[in-house]
């Protein structure tokens, strides 16, 4: 509700200034006319200000990242629920996801009740259908 009124008074706003252009329009006009000098200069000192404060905020982001060691120097990174932090390198690790080991275990589980079977090749290859099925498609929970 709040953003069709939003909508609606920009709408009449705009209106109100179409249907009243006649009365301002021509002093407008005639201000920018007589004084396209100065609107000029004004424009050109409004880009220049923007330039020297995108330089400067370049030179201090530059400066500042300069700083960073990567040793953890005082920076610390916390996971959050159901993330994974990792401090420096991920090669020749196992990284085991909670969620993961719970759907498996529940899988496991059903197994052993339905069925009496004890071979190993079996079951490993049921679980693993089981996984490619489950894992093929994305999970489109979050996105979007």
């Amino acid at each position: 509700m709040k953003r069709w009124i939003i909508f609606l008074l920009l709408a009449l706003i705009f209106a109100i200034l179409a249907f009243s252009a006649p009365l301002w329009l021509p002093d407008l006009l005639t201000f920018a006319g007589t004084n396209a000098d100065t609107i000029q200069s004004m424009d050109s000192l409004i880009q220049m200000a923007f330039m020297a404060f995108t330089i400067l905020a370049g030179l201090y982001s530059w400066l500042s990242f300069r700083k960073f060691k990567p040793d953890g120097g005082g920076n610390r990174i916390e996971a959050q629920q159901k993330s994974i932090a990792i401090g420096e390198n991920v090669s020749d690790s196992t990284i085991v996801i909670a969620e993961t080991m719970i759907v498996a275990e529940n899988y496991w589980r059903a197994v052993r009740r339905t069925s009496g079977t004890t071979n190993l090749h079996e079951v490993t290859s049921s679980y693993l259908e089981y996984l490619l099925d489950r894992h093929r498609y994305l999970n489109f929970k979050g996105m979007g």
